[in-house]
């Protein structure tokens, strides 16, 4: 772990802090060879944003030169967090059979009968009279590694992620102070693999972008950073209970969302969804009711 002489302190949006060590720990657990100076940019970039460092990621491949991104979901709570958000629209653009371009709200399409060519998004401000629109083409952001394969995500969400990008780009441009400078990975050409340090990168034609990697993602089992993120954010979404009440919802959760008896069964891609089920639940505070158990059960 990276020792610094002078504690320093990140303060997020939602009050709570961060030390530089425990940042720099962060860090070096997704790229070793993270240096100091890097470490520092990126504590850097968190605090003067009030960023929760756990939801921004760090990416280094080899010897490159690094890459910072953040969630869509930080550009949503810090844009509402500003007061001025009304609402936003977004959807995707497709081409139909007989030739029409559509702009349809949503990630839904017909592959069989549609094309899919783009994303669009509105944002709407209390204080201006008109929204906010972008328009982001399919082939400009889709990912592809060097055989030409589209990345994991693009290959099975084509639809959710170019909506994403559109949507990210319209609040940034609607609420430019807040979200200045902050990209999420379908912008900068990264697929992250939220429970490990692999990524996979965008091939522009050279040996790569950030490395020379052209696998896609392993689906595999459950990393050791997944549990992590499991336990710390059921112990928030029920921090009233217990440690046998938190094991015992979290291992309801885990059987009525994926028929597993612990979250230690589940796969990678199972262990995100149920991430993301758990954040939803810490960010509009709701506790899911604990039931008397007996049995003496770990967190996972």
């Amino acid at each position: 772990m990276v020792q610094t002489k002078n504690p320093k302190i990140i303060v997020a949006e939602d009050g709570k802090k961060y030390t530089f060590d425990e940042v720099a720990t962060y860090v070096k657990y997704h790229a070793p060879n993270a240096t100091q100076e890097e470490i520092e940019e990126f504590f850097n970039y968190c605090k003067v944003r009030n960023l929760n460092p756990y939801d921004v990621h760090f990416i280094k491949y080899g010897n490159e030169e690094k890459v910072i991104v953040v969630g869509k979901d930080a550009f949503l709570k810090r844009a509402e967090r500003s007061k001025t958000l009304s609402g936003y629209k977004a959807g995707v653009i497709v081409i139909d059979e007989n030739g029409k371009i559509i702009h349809r709200e949503g990630a839904f399409y017909i592959p069989s009968k549609e094309k899919l060519v783009g994303g669009w998004a509105e944002v709407y401000r209390k204080d201006y009279k008109i929204p906010i629109r972008v328009e982001v083409s399919f082939e400009e952001y889709c990912k592809r590694t060097r055989d030409g394969k589209p990345f994991k995500s693009w290959a099975q969400m084509p639809a959710t992620m170019i909506r994403k990008v559109a949507l990210v780009q319209a609040l940034r441009e609607a609420f430019p102070n807040e979200l200045s400078g902050m990209y999420i990975p379908e912008e900068m050409g990264v697929e992250v693999d939220n429970g490990s340090r692999r990524l996979d990168v965008y091939y522009n034609g050279s040996d790569s972008h950030f490395g020379n990697s052209d696998s896609v993602v392993d689906s595999g089992r459950i990393t050791e950073q997944q549990i992590r993120t499991i336990k710390t954010l059921a112990s928030k979404v029920w921090q009233n209970l217990t440690k046998e009440e938190i094991s015992f919802n979290l291992k309801q959760l885990t059987k009525s969302m994926f028929n597993k008896e612990s979250s230690k069964q589940l796969t990678k891609e199972e262990a995100d969804r149920l991430i993301e089920t758990l954040k939803e639940l810490s960010q509009v505070g709701q506790e899911v009711p604990a039931e008397q158990n007996s049995e003496q059960n770990s967190l996972v």
